[in-house]
């Protein structure tokens, strides 16, 4: 139908999607980055990778261990593996290694090698928590700052506890564990359930850098641009955002990359706002992979690659970025690279709509109202398009007016009918302005 929203790139980034703006560059996202995977061999003498995989055989959960950070780094000549890293740890775990158990909630966390299930991380990080791991009890205050709930298994969840989260947080800033200043500033920064003070942020983030932590030095940055707990000094934060970068800080990464790419502080490099960006994706960030697939989507920096925005959007997607499934359901829908399936389209669509995202909700509409890749259901249009009209769609507002105008999918109210066309209209959509017309 020609109402079908297509491909969504965001040619020019949004600040907002890093925590920043032309306005205020300050970050208090609350949950970037989980701690790194716990990597240290136990003491002992160094052992070949026979040794390691003879004594994990055997069940040792030592070398049960080393035996998946092996497969999950590429150590020993062993390709990466995380399927095997995730069997290796979970081995180690239930023979009682702790450091096995952090690392399974990592998997857990991440997707490698397992599903991405944040129930099941929190369990583990919790579990490791309990035996004292700094790591574990570092992730387990992030779960605590954002809280976890799931609409199909209602039992798996975990609460939000700002409270609890700053307690853990405190008292692994009293032990120097150095990823813990830059979190605990954001909850001061934030002021979730304790009280913004923008003075003991920075303080935080002062003893942060000075630890040599890449984060605190990324949102001390954010602090000189905005003077939030300081004199505003764009050239100490130009200079602590490239530390940050240096360090390896993929959020900073991210927005040096956006500053080059915007001509904002600098002269316009669009080839080093790529080389940024995708230093960023590779570390991780879903909106920097995101912004990758949007490139060999534009082909203009880079050149025309399916396959490539295919891998990037991928990436995001797996991690559940409404707007990478989003775009991944148009690839299905339009045949982009791949074979077209609505069938597929279809369940993409519905998995971004889930995540709230007007546009795969407007569509998933679309395709219900047809049936296409579902079977024909104007009751699931109806409620799709509401959902995306709500959120201020202006072609979802016009079918949605539709729906109520010609009893589709719902009863016949001409009164809604009216003001959803005039919600529409007023929002630019000439369609729904041509029907009330047509209406008088």
């Amino acid at each position: 139908m020609f109402d079908i929203l297509k491909l969504r790139i965001l040619f020019v980034f949004r600040a907002s999607h890093f925590g920043f703006s032309t306005v205020c560059l300050i970050s208090i996202l609350l949950s970037v980055f989980s701690v790194r995977l716990y990597s240290q061999d136990p003491p002992g003498k160094v052992l070949t990778l026979e040794e390691i995989q003879g004594k994990a055989k055997d069940g040792d959960k030592d070398a049960l261990l080393q035996l998946g950070n092996a497969y999950y780094f590429g150590k020993y000549g062993l390709e990466k593996d995380y399927t095997l890293a995730f069997s290796s740890y979970r081995k180690s775990a239930k023979a009682g290694n702790k450091a096995a158990v952090f690392n399974l909630g990592l998997c857990y966390d991440q997707g490698l090698g397992i599903g991405r299930d944040p129930f099941e991380a929190f369990k583990c990080y919790k579990e490791a928590a309990g035996a004292g791991l700094p790591q574990a009890q570092y992730n387990l205050a992030l779960c605590y700052m954002t809280g976890y709930s799931s609409t199909e298994e209602p039992d798996r969840k975990y609460p939000r506890d700002a409270g609890t989260a700053k307690e853990i947080l405190e008292e692994l800033s009293e032990k120097n564990f150095p990823p813990s200043f830059a979190k605990l500033a954001e909850v001061y920064l934030g002021g979730t359930g304790i009280g913004k003070n923008d003075q003991k942020a920075f303080s935080l983030l002062e003893k942060g850098v000075s630890l040599g932590d890449p984060e605190a030095m990324r949102i001390i940055a954010d602090c000189y641009y905005s003077g939030r707990g300081c004199e505003k000094n764009e050239k100490k934060m130009i200079y602590w955002l490239s530390k940050a970068v240096d360090g390896g800080n993929a959020e900073a990464c991210a927005k040096m990359a956006y500053f080059h790419e915007t001509g904002l502080f600098f002269d316009r490099n669009v080839k080093k706002a790529l080389a940024l960006y995708e230093k960023a994706a590779l570390s991780g960030l879903e909106m920097a992979q995101v912004k990758m697939g949007d490139f060999y989507m534009k082909g203009e920096i880079v050149g025309h690659d399916f396959a490539e925005a295919r891998k990037w959007y991928g990436k995001a997607g797996s991690k559940g970025n409404a707007h990478a499934i989003f775009n991944l359901a148009i690839f299905a829908m339009e045949g982009f690279g791949e074979d077209k399936d609505d069938a597929k389209a279809a369940r993409l669509f519905l998995d971004s709509a889930k995540k709230n995202d007007p546009h795969a909700q407007f569509n998933l509409a679309c395709f219900y109202y047809e049936g296409r890749g579902f079977g024909m259901d104007k009751s699931a249009a109806f409620y799709w398009f509401r959902k995306a009209a709500e959120q201020g769609d202006a072609k979802a507002q016009r079918r949605l007016a539709q729906c109520y105008i010609n009893a589709e999918g719902t009863v016949e109210n001409m009164k809604l009918g009216v003001e959803w066309l005039t919600n529409a209209a007023l929002n630019g959509d000439r369609q729904a302005a041509e029907l009330l017309e047509s209406l008088k």
